[in-house]
């Protein structure tokens, strides 16, 4: 009788037709990827992503195509957006954050005010 083939990873053996994969949430939660893991805090993406736990994108051979249009269609339209507006919290006081889907995101879905910019005066 033959055997299913089966994998090993990191030690443990994964049965045929198992399916292993990261576990995203726990990689965003590790304090020596991201300093208080526990604070929503998207202020700290401001300069790009540090390192190569962020993976918004996925990874590996499963790494999104539309990546990088996607990361410059936001830097485009987040400079525009902070261009003209002015964002502030009401609650300046950190939030905490809650799994949704496959990411985190705040917890009480993180409330904006918005005020228009006044431009500047040319003499």
């Amino acid at each position: 009788m033959r055997r299913a083939p089966r994998a090993q990873l990191a030690g443990y053996e994964i049965p045929a037709g198992w399916y292993a994969g990261p576990y995203i949430p726990l990689v965003h939660r590790d304090p020596a990827a991201f300093p208080e893991p526990g604070e929503f805090r998207p202020e700290r993406f401001l300069d790009g992503p540090q390192n190569r736990a962020w993976m918004p994108f996925g990874g590996g051979r499963r790494f999104c195509v539309g990546a990088q249009p996607a990361l410059l269609e936001m830097r485009v339209i987040i400079s525009e957006v902070l261009h003209r507006l002015e964002l502030t919290a009401p609650d300046q006081a950190p939030e905490a954050r809650r799994l949704k889907n496959v990411t985190l995101a705040p917890a009480k879905l993180t409330r904006v005010i918005a005020r228009a910019r006044t431009p500047a005066r040319t003499r």
